[in-house]
């Protein structure tokens, strides 16, 4: 079994820091703060198009690059306890480990700051490999991400789950012909997470488990592909 998490909004709780960090970058600028709800509802998508679409309005390819680059800089001096587990999931990813399960982790933050809050929450070492934004040409929504997953991990066979709390998630997934569960304790709810094509939608870690655990159980070639929610 072959697992493809996503990191902020399904394994650990960055909001806080993301929206400081991205609220900051903005004001350095001098551009219009954008609210809490507006961050959080974007959060993974890649960098640029993120900021893109928070500004609500076209910039200079120089400016966005300023706006991420002070972006990193606060969000790489907020103290490390500003992220944390979600309830439940570091118990779950030991599980997974435990049962002999493949654990990759496709993020839209690059890979050194991925790998940065993976040893402060102490969970590096139960993943296989890890795909951040500077490793693709291409972002969620599309496949990249998976696929270079895929790649590093040989294109192993077996029954495969891409799992996420954003519509982007569901649509890499679906775009990587790859059946998909939504999490409802990121940023988007289960209609949302349905409407973007989520296979299955899990509203507690327990209730992932069993969609893991029933994927397992399903022959790869016959695992869903439609979108239609579980």
């Amino acid at each position: 079994m072959i697992l493809y998490f996503d990191f902020d909004g399904t394994i650990a709780n960055t909001a806080p820091a993301v929206v400081q960090a991205m609220q900051g970058a903005f004001r350095t600028h001098n551009l219009p703060v954008p609210l809490q709800a507006r961050i959080v509802n974007a959060m993974g998508l890649a960098l640029p198009s993120m900021v893109e679409g928070l500004a609500g309005k076209p910039l200079p390819p120089q400016k966005v690059a300023e706006i991420i680059q002070t972006y990193r800089a606060l969000y790489a001096e907020l103290p490390a306890a500003m992220i944390t587990l979600f309830p439940g999931m570091k118990t779950l990813l030991e599980r997974a480990h435990a049962h002999d399960m493949t654990m990759a982790i496709v993020t839209s933050k690059k890979t050194d700051a991925l790998q940065r809050n993976l040893a402060d929450l102490g969970i590096a070492g139960l993943f296989s490999t890890l795909v951040g934004s500077d490793m693709t040409a291409r972002h969620k929504p599309e496949p990249d991400p998976v696929e270079e997953a895929q790649a590093q991990l040989g294109f192993p066979a077996g029954p495969e789950l891409v799992i996420g709390d954003s519509g982007y998630d569901m649509m890499m997934g679906r775009s990587a012909q790859l059946p998909t569960c939504g999490v409802t304790w990121g940023s988007q709810n289960a209609s949302a997470l349905r409407q973007a094509g989520a296979d299955y939608v899990a509203t507690t870690p327990e209730e992932l488990w069993d969609v893991i655990e029933a994927q397992a159980a399903t022959p790869a070639a016959s695992a869903p592909r439609s979108g239609t929610p579980g």
